[in-house]
C-alpha cells in the first residue's frame, strides 16, 4: 500500500476490509511504502504529490503501522522496519537515510530494455537492445561506473523507496547504517624525507 495525499490515513480501513475476506490476515501481510515523484515510472513529476501532503502526516502513518506490526520476526520483517523506520528523517530532511546502492546492487530496466540507475534516476545509461541483451556491457560500461559513484556520493535526486532501500540497508549491513555522509580523510602525517644513502637500493 502506497501512502499518498489521497490515502495518508486510510491503512486502517483497508486492512478491516481485507480481514473481512481474509480472517488469517495479519499486520505483517502487508506492506507500506510512500509515494515518490519520477518521470520515467511514475510520470508524476510535474504533480508535486510531496507537497500535496503533510510530511508529519506521512511519517505519523508509516509509524502507526510499524507499530502495529510490533516486533520482527523474519528476515523480510526486519527489512521492512529497517525501512519504516527511516521514513520520518527522509521526508524531514528530502535525504536518503542510507547510501543508495543503485548500480551497485541494483538498476531498472523498464520494458523497453532501457537500462536507468532506479525507477526515481532518469539518468538512461544504456539500451539492452544496443548490447546483444548483455546488462553487464551497459553495467560496465565508463559512464555507467562514473554515475555509480556520483549516486554513492548522495549527486542523484535523493529518495526512500522500498525499490531502492531494501539493497541499500543490506549493501550497509557490515557498516553503520546511517552513514551517507562522506567524512572527511583525514591527512596522513608527513613521513621524514629518507637521506640519500637510505634510498639506494643495497647490491649483493
Amino acid at each position: 500500500m502506497t501512502l499518498s495525499q489521497s490515502n495518508v490515513d486510510h491503512f486502517p480501513v483497508a486492512f478491516k476490509a481485507v480481514k473481512m475476506e481474509y480472517p488469517d490476515l495479519t499486520y505483517t501481510d502487508y506492506h507500506v511504502n510512500i509515494i515518490h515523484e519520477s518521470e520515467h515510472f511514475f510520470d508524476n513529476k510535474r504533480s508535486g504529490v510531496h507537497s500535496q501532503v503533510s510530511t508529519s502526516d506521512l511519517a505519523d502513518a508509516v509509524e502507526q503501522v510499524a507499530h502495529l506490526r510490533g516486533r520482527a520476526r523474519s528476515p523480510v520483517s526486519l527489512l521492512e522496519r529497517a525501512y519504516m523506520k527511516r521514513v520520518r528523517r527522509y521526508l524531514e530532511t528530502s535525504q536518503n537515510p542510507i547510501r543508495c546502492q543503485a548500480l551497485k546492487s541494483s538498476c531498472f530496466i523498464d520494458p523497453w530494455g532501457n537500462v536507468f540507475p532506479c525507477t526515481i534516476y532518469n539518468r538512461k545509461v544504456g539500451a539492452l537492445r544496443d548490447s546483444d541483451y548483455d546488462l553487464r556491457e551497459i553495467w560496465n560500461l565508463p559512464e555507467t561506473k562514473a554515475l555509480q559513484e556520483e549516486i554513492w556520493d548522495n549527486k542523484c535526486p535523493q529518495c526512500w523507496t522500498p525499490c531502492e532501500a531494501y539493497q541499500s540497508i543490506l549493501g550497509s549491513a557490515l557498516r553503520p547504517w546511517d552513514r551517507n555522509v562522506i567524512e572527511p580523510v583525514a591527512a596522513e602525517p608527513e613521513k621524514p624525507a629518507k637521506s640519500a644513502a637510505a634510498s639506494v637500493a643495497p647490491t649483493i
